[in-house]
């Protein structure tokens, strides 16, 4: 139901902004945020639900965020400045990634 919608999100974003590649980052550990933010340099950045706490600390402002917001918070991916936020159902059988 919402990979579709979030497919043509992604396609459209990462024309009008000319990117060739995505990174999605998912809630985990990253510990060396140098890296990744390299990582993530002329990138479409995907932030699923918790890994929205990496992309901000790394200085980053994700181009989509995606989420039931069990493990972030909805006003703070609110005042990233993010254009695209999909508020995915606290009750589903998939995780934020598998959306």
């Amino acid at each position: 139901m919402y990979l579709p919608v979030l497919l043509v999100v992604i396609q459209e974003i990462m024309f009008l902004k000319n990117m060739n590649k995505a990174v999605i980052v998912a809630n985990g550990d990253i510990t060396d945020l140098e890296t990744f933010a390299l990582c993530c340099e002329n990138a479409f950045v995907a932030a699923a639900d918790g890994g929205l706490r990496y992309v901000l600390a790394a200085g980053i402002t994700p181009d989509l965020i995606v989420g039931d917001f069990d493990s972030s918070d909805q006003k703070t991916a609110q005042d990233t400045g993010c254009g695209e936020i999909i508020r995915l159902p606290v009750n589903k059988d998939l995780t934020d990634t598998e959306f």
